[in-house]
Parts: C-alpha cells; sequence; structure tokens
C-alpha cells in the first residue's frame, strides 16, 4: 500500500515553526514584562524601607526627600516601561494565537485529507479484492 503524502506538508512544516516562533516572542515578551513589574516591586519595597528609616537632622531629612523623590522618579518610569511591556506582550500573544490557528487550519486539513486517502485506499483494495474473486469464480 502506498504511502500518505500531504501536498502542503512544506508548508504545514513552516507554518508550525512560525508558530513555535511567536511563542518564544510571546514568552521572551512575558519574562520582560515579569521583570519590569519585579523592578516596580523592588523600588516600592526600597521606598518603604527607606520611610522607616530614622532622621535626626535636618541634612538627613533633605537626603531623604531626595532619595524618596528619586526613587518615586524611577517607579513612574518602570510604570511607563512596564505598561509598554504588557503591551508587547499583548501584541506578541495575539501574533502567536494567529499562527497557531494557520498552522491548525493546515493540520485539519491533512487530516481530512488523510482521510480520504484512506477511504480512497480502502475502495481500492476492496475493487482488487472484488476483481481476484470474479476472476477466481471463472477460473473455477
Amino acid at each position: 500500500m502506498a504511502e500518505f503524502a500531504f501536498r502542503l506538508q512544506k508548508v504545514l512544516e513552516y507554518r508550525r515553526m512560525m508558530e513555535g516562533w511567536a511563542k518564544e516572542a510571546w514568552m521572551e515578551a512575558k519574562a520582560r514584562r515579569l521583570e519590569g513589574e519585579a523592578d516596580i516591586a523592588r523600588i516600592v519595597g526600597i521606598r518603604a524601607t527607606s520611610l522607616t528609616a530614622q532622621v535626626e537632622r535636618v541634612d538627613q531629612m533633605i537626603a531623604l526627600e531626595n532619595y524618596l523623590t528619586r526613587l518615586d522618579d524611577e517607579q513612574r518610569a518602570s510604570e511607563a516601561l512596564a505598561a509598554i511591556l504588557r503591551e508587547e506582550e499583548n501584541s506578541a500573544l495575539i501574533e502567536w494565537t494567529k499562527r497557531r490557528q494557520d498552522a491548525e487550519a493546515l493540520e485539519k486539513l491533512s487530516e481530512r485529507e488523510r482521510s480520504q486517502w484512506e477511504l480512497d485506499q480502502r475502495r481500492k483494495e476492496q475493487a482488487a479484492l472484488d476483481e481476484w474473486a470474479v476472476i477466481r469464480r471463472e477460473a473455477a
């Protein structure tokens, strides 16, 4: 019996590769977003620790105020970056979903073609058996 060969197998393989690349891009974007959010949490923790510091002199109070202002600026910058990273992650997820759907559509086509091919093979085998039975009956 002949072996099934999907006529668009190379296209299916390429789409699966593209799906893998898109998934990796999404995972990398997600990791960057998580790093950004961890950076924000780190800054918030440092700020909370700094607020509990005891200041006894005016110059220490001014230095603490300047430090807290710098931390606030860093936090705002980190939050802006995190928003951008969330958008990149969402875009990457949408791209991965699209690539996965493209590959799955071709996979379904392959499965339908395989089912049709198997049906055709069974019909050919049955026709060959029927022909063999007729020839055998005529010979007897």
